[in-house]
């Protein structure tokens, strides 16, 4: 018992002199940049206007920086009835005050439950959701490139994480045919997350 106490101890001391040596090694970066994630489905569910929120945090926060989604559910409530409005405004206004955007484009998109997608999904096979997707990321990349405020595009948000039985990984061969869609309609970075 008293050896395994010291060897315990030992264990311990090694581990806080590890930790103290790659802290005082650690400096932190002279080029971070911060940003805001506005999710207006998340303003939503907790009961507010969206759209009086965004405004406020625009106008009272300033950001440089900013992150949007452009929720499938939204843009294509029924098959190839599009409808690109709610980003399309969020995108406009952080245009008139220069604010860099990132937009996130794809199926799986920040904020629980994370696979966002019409309820007219459910019905498909998965060949006809993978073929629906592509297509809804291609009209979507088409319609919003016009705007200047996005610098970066985001293809799918932590793609490769499982988030339930309900949003699986993406399959790296769509994530790539996604990416190649982006490059084919517009010339802008492309930016991928990970979980973690």
């Amino acid at each position: 018992m008293k050896k395994a106490l010291i060897v315990i101890a030992i264990i311990l001391a090694l581990f806080a002199a590890g930790c103290v040596y790659f802290a005082s090694k650690y400096e932190p970066s002279s080029t971070t940049e911060w940003g805001i994630t506005f999710s207006h489905r998340y303003a939503e569910s907790l009961g507010y206007d969206w759209k009086v929120m965004y405004l406020d945090m625009l106008n009272d926060l300033k950001p440089k920086k900013l992150r949007l989604m452009a929720y499938w559910e939204d843009i294509e409530p029924q098959p190839n009835v599009y409808d690109f409005s709610k980003a399309a405004l969020m995108l406009e206004e952080a245009g008139k005050r220069n604010i860099e955007v990132i937009l996130v484009v794809g199926h799986k998109q920040p904020r629980w439950p994370e696979c966002h997608h019409p309820d007219w999904y459910g019905s498909l096979s998965q060949e006809e959701r993978d073929q629906a997707q592509l297509k809804m990321v291609e009209n979507a990349v088409n319609y919003y490139k016009r705007f200047d405020a996005i610098k970066i595009w985001q293809v799918e948000n932590e793609a490769l994480f499982t988030f339930g039985h309900e949003c699986p990984k993406t399959p790296v061969d769509l994530i790539q045919k996604e990416m190649e869609i982006v490059r084919k309609a517009d010339s802008r970075p492309i930016l991928m997350t990970d979980s973690g």
